[in-house]
């Protein structure tokens, strides 16, 4: 809820940003990576929040949800997130929850910023700003909705060295939903590709996870199990999409983006899989239940070349939209996966 979010950040004593209003919202935290902590309709949040909000670093447990920008790869001798040790897993505290500083709005674009050096696992570093831009737009209640909230979102790398940044950072962007109920994650494939083209990267994925249907990868979440996907850029649509429920009410998020079929995707299975080059579009499932219960949507912008002072821009379209099972399911079947039906994604 928003009021709930609202009170927890400030009690931790979190400054915050409030942009929209109850036809459409969204909360961005910049000293916690200026992420979105919390995007929804009147009072209702579509995006996960931990119980239990601060700045500690998530060596502490300090994962707080929302939708942030991490740097890719994750694991790997390029990785930024993985020591020697492969069951060692850190997160870099200069990325998150790093202060972001404000920078002017321009052309409805609120906008904040950070640098610092990425430090991968083979001994490179690589001084890089990352700047984080947000607009919302709503619209006229869909039937059936209570709203449809629409977020354009922009992240930016900047090489800041004084030597060429040659394809070793991408940039990622996480959404965190909550899945404490029933709820799907549904990935477009393009046409001619099927379930195969959706590899896991831990371990086999559990039985009864996985399927395809009207030309998507649909994915259940289930609270208490672990699962992480991939999908490549021959097969990627450049959508992935959670539909969930709380009580009667359905929700929906989806993100939109480019993918380049020809691009360099650094961030793959680190584990040792078939997959050469890596994965545009991921879909994670937390272990944790209850209020702990929450999935992931991920976007992987291509790694490319940047001289020094060059960025790179990556923009997603989210939207966020409540109501009824009819209604998130016709909103679906418009914008996402047209041939996939309610009882595909909805289970009693």
């Amino acid at each position: 809820m928003r009021s709930e979010l609202v009170s927890a950040l400030r009690g931790a004593g979190i400054d915050f940003t409030l942009l929209g209003g109850d036809g459409g919202w969204v909360i961005v935290a910049p000293a916690l990576g200026a992420r979105i902590l919390g995007a929804g309709v009147g009072e209702e949040n579509a995006l996960w929040s931990a119980p239990v909000l601060s700045r500690r670093s998530w060596a502490e447990g300090g994962n707080v949800g929302g939708q942030r920008t991490w740097i890719a790869p994750e694991g790997g001798p390029h990785g930024f997130f993985y020591t020697d040790d492969p069951s060692s897993w850190r997160v870099p505290e200069e990325l998150d929850p790093a202060d972001f500083a404000a920078l002017p709005a321009v052309d409805g674009w609120a906008r904040w910023q950070t640098t610092f050096t990425a430090r991968c696992l083979d001994g490179e570093s690589f001084p890089i700003a990352i700047k984080r831009s947000v607009r919302i737009s709503t619209g006229p209640a869909l039937t059936g909705t209570t709203g449809v909230l629409r977020i354009d979102f922009r992240h930016s790398l900047e090489n800041r060295g004084s030597a060429p940044l040659d394809r070793r950072v991408g940039l990622w962007c996480i959404a965190q939903c909550p899945c404490e109920e029933r709820g799907t994650i549904v990935i477009p494939l393009s046409s001619g590709h099927g379930a195969d083209s959706v590899h896991p990267y831990f371990e086999p994925l559990p039985d009864g996870v996985l399927r395809t249907e009207g030309g998507a990868a649909l994915l259940t979440t289930r609270p208490g199990v672990k699962y992480k996907v991939g999908c490549g850029a021959e097969a990627a649509a450049g959508a992935i999409a959670f539909v969930g429920a709380r009580g009667e009410k359905c929700f929906l998020v989806h993100l939109r983006f480019s993918v380049d079929r020809a691009g360099t995707y650094v961030d793959r299975p680190f584990f040792g899989g078939p997959v050469e080059n890596g994965d545009p579009v991921q879909a994670y499932n937390d272990p944790g239940v209850g209020a702990m219960a929450f999935c992931e949507l991920e976007a992987h912008a291509p790694a490319v070349r940047l001289r020094p002072g060059e960025v790179q821009e990556f923009e997603i379209q989210m939207t966020v939209a409540f109501g009824s099972r009819g209604a998130i399911g016709g909103l679906m079947r418009r914008e996402i996966a047209p041939s996939v039906s309610d009882s595909d994604v909805f289970s009693d």
